[in-house]
């Protein structure tokens, strides 16, 4: 077992006996939290920049107006996180469980959304995703309303039923996406 996940190990242990974790505000820049529970954390308004969060457990957790900016999600768990005012621009998000999740008014500029995430019942209204990569992404039902998605990839996405209502798609790559019935 690496030095890191036997830490991930020990706080996963601790975190059983205290649920409550406040850490709003905090300065936790790149940080390496690679496998740690951190579901239900308070993390509002705090600095991830550059942190792994790889396999981590954020579902739950509140991390609306923190500064995510190039942070690394990879096969994390996001259900029903809050991340409404968020910046993650640069974030990656490969694997992502973000079923549920609210990031509305996030900043995800040039985020990578393109693999294997799950956005069911994801809030992504009045989202910045401008020149983000949703390449194949399954956006069927997901609220878009009043996001920016100029120059956006979204090449073989899955919009059907999407709320797509006063999105901006300038400039953005939509060869192979399939669009809603109401979209003309």
């Amino acid at each position: 077992m690496t030095k890191e996940e036997q830490e991930a190990s020990t706080w996963n242990q601790i975190r059983q006996n205290n649920q409550k974790i406040k850490l709003i505000g905090v300065d936790l820049n790149h940080g390496f939290f690679m496998g740690y529970d951190l579901s239900g954390a308070d993390l509002r308004s705090s600095d991830l920049t550059e942190a792994m969060l790889d396999d981590a457990n954020l579902q739950k957790a509140n991390l609306s107006e923190a500064n995510l900016t190039g942070t690394s999600f990879c096969d994390t768990d996001l259900r029903e996180a809050k991340l409404i005012n968020a910046k993650l621009c640069d974030a990656d998000f490969c694997g992502a469980n973000l079923s549920g999740a609210n990031f509305h008014k996030a900043n995800l500029s040039n985020a990578d959304l393109s693999e294997d995430v799950d956005f069911s019942a994801v809030n992504l209204s009045k989202a910045n995703l401008s020149g983000a990569n949703l390449s194949g992404a399954d956006l069927a039902g997901v609220d878009l309303s009043g996001a920016n998605l100029c120059k956006a990839d979204l090449r073989d996405a899955d919009l059907t039923d999407a709320n797509l209502r006063n999105t901006k798609f300038k400039k953005t790559n939509l060869v192979g996406a399939i669009m809603p019935d109401d979209c003309s």
